[in-house]
């Protein structure tokens, strides 16, 4: 039996009232590989729109800024998208790093960053890492967002999936 491949995800940034005016949030949930994703270019290197826009926020709103984060973030997974999985995993490292000493570890915005950095983790082959932080990001999403939220019961698929990956190569 084939497992299907990892959650992909991307970004919107949803206007209205939240906590900076752009939360990251799971748009898409798919299991397709990036592979093959419609979205994915043919190109190895994220696109420069993508860069700029971090470059830009970085300078004039500052590199600890919620934009910038949530900008930095999404050219994280841009980058994972594209096959660069150990330089989106530092540059989710760094935006988790940051978000945990302003926001604190367990603010929706850091939930959703660990999520992220767990799920890339899991497909960059580090199976176990990846089903010990959804353990954890799980019990904390219970805590602060209730068990019937839906990235709650996103990160509860998620671990399911993981624990399945592990059982079949194990």
């Amino acid at each position: 039996m084939t497992w299907p491949a990892p959650l992909t995800r991307t970004f919107s940034t949803p206007g209205g009232n939240n906590w900076a005016g752009n939360t990251p949030t799971p748009s898409t949930h798919s299991r397709r590989s990036p592979a093959s994703s419609p979205t994915r270019a043919s190109s190895k290197q994220p696109n420069a729109s993508t860069k700029q826009s971090c470059s830009l926020r970085q300078r004039i709103l500052g590199n600890e800024h919620p934009d910038t984060l949530t900008t930095r973030q999404n050219l994280a997974s841009v980058l994972a998208d594209k096959g660069q999985l150990e330089t989106a995993q530092r540059e989710y490292e760094a935006v988790l790093s940051l978000r945990q000493r302003i926001l604190g570890n367990e603010h929706p915005h850091t939930l959703t960053t660990r999520y992220e950095l767990a799920l890339w983790l899991g497909r960059a082959g580090q199976v176990a890492k990846a089903i010990a932080d959804l353990a954890e990001i799980l019990t904390d999403q219970t805590r602060v967002l209730g068990l019937d939220h839906p990235y709650t019961l996103a990160t509860r698929q998620e671990l399911t999936h993981w624990l399945r990956v592990a059982g079949a190569s194990g």
